[in-house]
């Protein structure tokens, strides 16, 4: 949330910012690291078991939605500095 007091804009969600960075950050940390891993597995058959690109299909489409949440974030934090 935002609030005016005055000119100037006090922003209450600082927690709000942190989360969603450190959801964007972990993002690119783990979840691509560990598809690239299940790439690597699949294209070379290692690992415990066999990945198959239905797998890989599927752990993407988390990993998509994953993203598509932080963005939602990400866009309604914009609107709420935007608006004031």
């Amino acid at each position: 949330m935002v609030f005016l007091i005055g000119s100037s804009v006090v922003v209450v969600v600082h927690g709000c910012i942190r989360t969603t960075i450190g959801q964007a950050e972990l993002l690119m940390a783990e979840r691509f690291k560990q598809f690239a891993g299940l790439v690597k597995n699949c294209e070379y058959g290692t690992g415990e078991k066999e990945i198959t690109t239905g797998d890989l299909q599927g752990f993407w489409d988390m990993v998509y939605f994953q993203v598509y949440v932080v963005c939602l974030h990400f866009k309604t934090l914009f609107h709420s500095v935007t608006r004031t």
